[in-house]
């Protein structure tokens, strides 16, 4: 059903009352990103899901440690998007001074929310940005019936002379959310995308909550990129790594690259808007048509923001307790 916008983050703001109102605007802002490009899994259901973010209380302030073109940034349980969107801006800072900036995140034990709210920002500040973020096990390893990585998302982005393009997959067949909303819905899932807590194919949702995700292509490099985002967004920053433990610091791993370094800004946001516009020239397989990740998001959120309103399953919004 569709619902007004500013109904929309007005239900969100009372659910969140108890934050901070500094942590709340972020939150709000990221979760309506969420569901004004269609990313239903990262929206308003993160307020009922197993680590709803409103539920997890600070222990301290949140600290930031520099070192040359690198900060480690400690959230303490403050808000997961808050912190983030903190880190962001301080590798945003960096690469403008340095060229290039590194931020570690740590102290979060909740989701980030969409990634590509943040590799926008990223992109508006005419950088490329790079960043991956680690949770609670619930994805297999190649060949593996257990859960070792997280669903384990990783995104890039690219400004250019029009829309930024930007990229922003998980490794595993689907979000631990999107199964939850799959769930809520009582919709069956894809064949070979989970397992039940015996190692056997499932397509029922709860099911799998009890097992595990399979990789997104069931293959040995999807299962090495899980890895690699779980030591880059882990131990590298000091987060936990092939945890099952919810307590555990996630962690997020942010890098941005100033392309003045390099080949010049504006010569590389040409290239990018030229390769873009090479793919979507290219010749279309038979009753398809070409188009490039993160295309359709952008145009349903600005869709979304021209009526201000924005279409939500009616299951979801009762399972938040916004109707």
């Amino acid at each position: 059903m569709f619902v007004k916008l500013d109904w929309l983050e007005s239900k969100t703001r009372e659910t969140i009352a108890h934050l901070p109102d500094e942590e709340i605007d972020i939150v709000v802002d990221a979760l309506l990103w969420a569901e004004t490009t269609g990313n239903s899994d990262m929206g308003i259901i993160k307020l009922a899901g197993t680590e709803p973010i409103q539920d997890v209380a600070p222990s301290g302030e949140i600290n930031t440690t520099v070192n040359k073109c690198a900060a480690s940034i400690h959230g303490h349980g403050h808000a997961a998007p808050y912190t983030t969107l903190l880190g962001v801006n301080k590798a945003i800072e960096l690469a403008k001074h340095h060229g290039v900036g590194i931020t570690g995140v740590t102290g979060i034990r909740t989701s980030t929310l969409c990634q590509t709210y943040y590799l926008e920002k990223i992109a508006a500040a005419d950088l490329i940005g790079f960043m991956c973020s680690r949770s609670p096990a619930v994805q297999t390893g190649f060949n593996s019936i257990e859960p070792l990585f997280g669903t384990n998302p990783f995104g890039f982005s690219f400004p250019s002379n029009e829309d930024p393009f930007l990229f922003d997959p998980s490794t595993s067949s689907m979000t631990w959310y999107d199964l939850i909303v799959k769930n809520i819905q009582g919709v069956r899932l894809p064949e070979l995308t989970a397992l039940d807590d015996l190692g056997n194919y499932t397509c029922i949702p709860q099911k799998a909550m009890e097992g595990a995700l399979l990789l997104r292509d069931r293959s040995q490099t999807n299962s090495m990129m899980a890895m690699t985002v779980e030591l880059l967004a882990g131990p590298l920053v000091g987060a936990a790594f092939m945890s099952l433990e919810i307590e555990e610091d996630w962690g997020t791993f942010i890098m941005t690259i100033d392309p003045d370094i390099l080949c010049g800004t504006q010569v590389f946001k040409q290239s990018v808007s030229d390769a873009v516009k090479i793919i979507k020239e290219s010749k279309a397989a038979y009753g398809t048509q070409v188009r490039l990740p993160g295309e359709d998001s952008l145009r349903k959120r600005k869709e979304a923001l021209e009526i201000k309103r924005v279409d939500i399953d009616e299951r979801l919004l009762k399972h938040v307790g916004f109707m």
